[in-house]
């Protein structure tokens, strides 16, 4: 008979778990002819994983492409936390491409931007 309330206690807690969501931005600041991109990721819930950012520079007919990656820990009621930054000098005909994937507890999710859609670029 002690057995059955564990069992449903059990089942009641994996139900009431709340899911992880994450979310993730990159912003891009500019001052002068440099662009600071910084990757930003939020939860609602402590979290542990991962995360990369690959950035892709086109000028012209040159381009080349940084990665970032490294691990990532989410306390209990943090707010965002920056995994990442990199500084890239622009001209008129630069294109910056950034990508950022973050895994954790199972869940996986990824955010891209680019210079078009950067209205002050």
């Amino acid at each position: 008979m002690r057995l059955r309330p564990l069992i449903l206690a059990g089942i009641l807690a994996t139900f009431a778990a709340p899911a992880l969501a994450l979310s993730c931005q990159i912003r891009f600041l500019t001052e002068g002819e440099y662009v600071t991109l910084e990757a930003v990721v939020s939860s609602d819930s402590p979290a542990e994983g991962s995360y990369v950012m690959g950035v892709t520079t086109v000028t012209g007919s040159n381009s080349s492409t940084s990665m970032q990656g490294g691990p990532v820990v989410i306390s209990h009621s943090e707010g965002p936390i920056l995994l990442a930054k990199s500084v890239h000098r622009i001209t008129e005909q630069t294109r910056l491409t950034a990508q950022l994937t973050i895994e954790a507890d199972d869940m996986r999710t990824s955010c891209k931007a680019n210079t078009d859609s950067v209205e002050d670029i």
